[in-house]
């Protein structure tokens, strides 16, 4: 599949990287134009330090390398949005599918960054984000993305883009988080707060302790990462109580569980 990623930061570098891996033939556009010579000649963004690019990914300063691309990623900084959006829109097939990558609001407007790409493009715009570093996806180290829109089979269509072709990532960090419970169901609330006080520096062993115990006790931590129907159920609870969800959705058409246990049968 032809794709573009709009812009060459670390996130938009770190995911041109991948797709190129996933097998698509990937051209990542870049505003800093003074760069391109250098990063096909050293295979290096500096705005990556450490990653190497790939032979086959092409650079570009052209907005008009999204022609012809079936996946457009607007990988742009939050403060050039608007303007990388209407630059780069008038060359977005029809049937193209766009997605936006980048956090943070409008100044003047607190609009999302996703929001404003679907008003410059006019397009239905799937959101890509989770807790996951540039650097670490680069690397091919297993992390986790939520692909999100309005239109699920678009959502689909991203997901088997960045995923499909690499069960194995999926699989491994399925098995770093069963190992994770593991050690938590085998260890003392003392002793998970050891492991994790550097990451409160404002807190003490103490404090983390009375925490993690209040969190055994109310049998919040999982011992495996099998999702049930009965959790899904209680987060869709939570979420039409929040008024954040119009219609519910079929536990068999979102969970996926094969993963969950081939790792918790080994």
């Amino acid at each position: 599949m032809k794709v573009s990623v709009v812009g060459s930061g670390a996130w938009g570098t770190a995911l041109a990287i991948r797709l190129h891996k996933n097998g698509h033939d990937v051209t990542m556009w870049t505003f800093e134009k003074d760069l391109i010579e250098e990063m096909e000649t050293t295979r290096r963004n500096p705005r990556l330090p450490g990653a190497v690019l790939p032979e086959g990914l092409k650079i570009s300063g052209d907005y008009g390398c999204v022609r012809g691309c079936a996946l457009v990623v607007i990988a742009s900084p939050s403060f050039p949005m608007r303007s990388v959006c209407r630059g780069v829109a008038p060359y977005i097939d029809e049937d193209a599918v766009v997605v936006s990558v980048t956090k943070g609001i409008e100044d003047g407007t607190c609009k999302r960054m996703s929001q404003i790409v679907a008003e410059e493009t006019g397009k239905k715009v799937v959101v890509l984000c989770g807790p996951s570093h540039a650097e670490e996806v680069a690397l091919d180290m297993p992390t986790g993305c939520l692909a999100a829109c309005e239109d699920q089979t678009l959502a689909e269509f991203v997901q088997d883009a960045f995923m499909s072709e690499h069960p194995e990532v999926i699989e491994a960090f399925t098995r770093a988080i069963y190992r994770g419970q593991q050690w938590v169901e085998t260890h003392t609330s003392a002793e998970i707060a050891e492991v994790i006080l550097p990451q409160f520096t404002e807190s003490d062993v103490e404090t983390l302790t009375t925490i993690i115990e209040r969190y055994k006790a109310q049998d919040t931590w999982k011992t495996d990462p099998v999702f049930s129907e009965e959790g899904f159920a209680l987060i869709q609870d939570i979420m039409e109580q929040g008024g954040e969800l119009s219609s519910r959705v079929p536990f068999d058409d979102l969970v996926r569980n094969e993963f969950a246990k081939k790792v918790i049968s080994e």
